[in-house]
């Protein structure tokens, strides 16, 4: 579009300029320079208003993001049966009726024009219909409005499961009280050194301790990763970008929930079935995963980050399994479950890069496997005679 305007622009200049060779031509006097004067003033009106053509043309090409979220609005809007027409990435009539009914449908105010809230709930909800289309298809046979009725679904479950609804679907959550990695990770900064100085602390805090380091270390690199990542984001505010895996954590809640009950190689398989379904290239999914992980790590939005860290070990990359051990060791987000941590963090160190998260500590790997193997030992009440020899620092329940 740029070359054929520029190309207009050239033709118009140059088609200008001819008359005015012609009047140079034949030299001076008053008349010639008048008529000389006047094709000068008429080249200059002619290449202001090319050029204003130029800009209005350029103004009104479509930015690639927003075109991108007009089709999957489009694509929810069809979905759910309210015809928005061709997927085309373009807000015409057809696409802004549909909008009105599914705006009047919600009970939202009709104005053709979806607020953010109004749109991540839209595409949210299609996407949660993807995850497992038989259930989908199962609950909308069985209500009255068919496909349609799933937003009603989906919106009363959110009510009904305590939070503060207004008719769309929040990019937030309230955690249950209880421990937050931030906390523990900044409790463990704030000892320093002196967070693995005790006198013959317990085993299994010992552990606990080991695996606590190497997690919060391993969310260090992940959330500055992510945050760079976020800077070189064409198109979008790093604002935007969090809010956006915000709105994509219900997404990945049935992907969340196998975690704390399966052996990894069955998660990693429903992992990339998931993947499979969203219809995004594999890098594309990795550079939202990765961006996203460290998104739920900097916001203690466990379920972001454990279904982030899903996504990544699907696309192959075994390094991330190491994360959803720690998860399951420790009790952030899902578990404890320390059996299923080590296998996890077996897994991870079988084919994954292991110093992604320590590469200044080359017998990390021993030691993780060593305290994840401590933690799987029986409970033999040594933690209960430790008294005075615990460390100094305060870590808070590790169950959310």
């Amino acid at each position: 579009m740029r070359l054929v305007i520029t190309g207009g622009l050239a033709g118009v200049v140059i088609l200008c300029h001819v008359p005015q060779a012609s009047a140079q031509a034949g030299g001076g006097g008053p008349l010639k320079q008048r008529i000389q004067s006047k094709i000068e003033a008429e080249v200059a009106q002619k290449k202001a208003e090319a050029e204003a053509q130029i800009e209005e043309k350029l103004a009104s090409m479509p930015n690639p993001a927003e075109v991108a979220q007009i089709r999957q609005v489009q694509t929810a809007l069809n979905f759910f049966e309210f015809d928005a027409g061709p997927v085309d990435g373009v807000m015409g009539e057809q696409s802004r009726t549909a909008i009105e009914g599914y705006q009047a449908y919600l009970a939202y105010p009709v104005t053709g024009q979806l607020t953010e809230a109004e749109g991540q709930f839209l595409v949210g909800s299609y996407q949660k219909a993807q995850e497992d289309p038989a259930t989908t298809q199962k609950v909308a046979g069985a209500h009255p409005d068919g496909i349609k009725g799933l937003l009603l679904v989906y919106r009363d479950a959110i009510a009904q499961k305590g939070t503060v609804a207004v008719g769309v679907m929040p990019t937030f959550s309230v955690p249950v009280a209880g421990a937050a990695l931030s906390d523990r990770c900044l409790k463990l900064a704030e000892a320093g050194p002196g967070a693995i100085a005790g006198a013959n602390p317990a085993p299994k805090d010992s552990a606990t301790l080991a695996l606590s380091l190497a997690f919060c270390a391993a969310r260090d690199v992940v959330i500055a990763e992510s945050t760079a990542a976020a800077a070189r984001a064409v198109g979008f505010t790093p604002a935007q970008i969090e809010q956006q895996c915000l709105g994509f954590a219900p997404a990945l809640a049935s992907l969340v929930a196998l975690l704390p009950e399966n052996p990894p190689g069955d998660v990693v398989s429903a992992a990339s079935a998931f993947i499979e379904r969203t219809g995004q290239p594999p890098e594309q999914m990795a550079g939202i995963a990765a961006t996203c992980l460290g998104v739920g790590y900097r916001t203690d939005r466990m379920d972001l980050a454990i279904g982030s860290a899903q996504i990544l070990s699907g696309l192959g990359q075994a390094t991330y399994g190491e994360l959803l051990g720690h998860h399951l060791a420790l009790g952030f987000g899902a578990g404890p479950r320390p059996d299923l941590g080590l296998a996890w963090y077996d897994w991870a160190f079988a084919t994954g890069d292991s110093a992604q998260w320590g590469a200044d500590a080359p017998d990390r790997v021993a030691q993780i496997l060593a305290a994840a193997n401590t933690l799987n030992q029986p409970n033999d009440g040594s933690a209960a005679a430790t008294g005075a020899t615990m460390p100094s620092f305060t870590v808070p329940p590790t169950k959310e």
